[in-house]
């Protein structure tokens, strides 16, 4: 615990393995923090013992950062803390009880295989949240792929018919929000596969989510989407995810006879 003093002892909780709630906790003996500044902790930049923090160092994002990454995975960051008896912090969230593959990849014929997907992808991304966008740009070119990102649906199935009006060049792979302005995930994917005749009806397309429950998970799938990606995401489990999600696109093609990437 980086805020506690040096060769003070630590310890961490959670729910048994298996359950859907999950709680974590951490405590550690340090001073201890007031009512009144218990909420300033987690604010970027903040500090409420300057002396203290001058002896053991640290920038004051850790607490902001971590608050932010369980937001993202629908549950909240508090702490319990006094003056002189240490403190405590705690969160709480739902996660899948669905086997990990499962949670990834929803109803999947293909196995656990991997290597059918091409060193380097097209990818288009619809990600409202302008960090997201940058992280996940980040994680697919450092893969090699060629990503363009827009900011909702809507722009998203643009720039799908405007690549079937030049006649050349397709995207392999489309990375959808759940959750957007304008339009979501969800009625995007079901205008894409409602698109008959077009190209990019059978293209495939990876959820992205902050809601790690199985009814959204289902309700991704039901929509049309290949795979089911919790945010926030990691580049194995990005690799993971658009490596199923091309070989479940190539199959619906070939299925319904649509051409996955015509003019390649």
């Amino acid at each position: 615990v980086p805020d506690a003093p040096p060769g003070a002892p630590t310890d961490a909780h959670h729910a048994p393995e298996g359950h859907a709630v999950l709680t974590f906790s951490v405590r550690d003996t340090g001073v201890g923090i007031a009512r009144e500044n218990l909420e300033r902790v987690f604010e970027a930049f903040s500090q409420v013992d300057g002396a203290l923090n001058r002896l053991q160092d640290g920038t004051g994002l850790g607490l902001a950062i971590s608050r932010r990454l369980v937001d993202a995975m629908g549950g909240r960051l508090s702490v319990s803390s006094a003056p002189g008896r240490g403190s405590e912090f705690f969160f709480t969230v739902v996660l899948p009880v669905c086997a990990r593959q499962d949670c990834l990849t929803g109803e999947d014929a293909l196995g656990e295989e991997s290597g059918g997907t091409p060193q380097a992808l097209s990818v288009l991304m619809a990600e409202d949240n302008l960090i997201n966008r940058m992280v996940g740009t980040r994680l697919l070119q450092t893969g090699g792929h060629a990503v363009h990102g827009v900011t909702n649906g809507r722009e998203a199935l643009e720039a799908l018919e405007a690549l079937e009006a030049l006649e050349e060049g397709r995207y392999d792979v489309l990375l959808l929000d759940v959750r957007m302005p304008e339009m979501d995930g969800l009625e995007t994917a079901r205008r894409i596969r409602a698109a008959t005749g077009r190209w990019y009806s059978a293209i495939p397309i990876v959820a992205l989510s902050a809601e790690a429950l199985p009814e959204e998970r289902d309700r991704a799938l039901d929509a049309g989407m290949d795979v089911y990606l919790v945010k926030p995401v990691d580049k194995r489990g990005l690799d993971r995810a658009l490596d199923r999600a091309w070989r479940l696109g190539r199959l619906r093609a070939g299925q319904s006879g649509a051409p996955l990437t015509p003019g390649r």
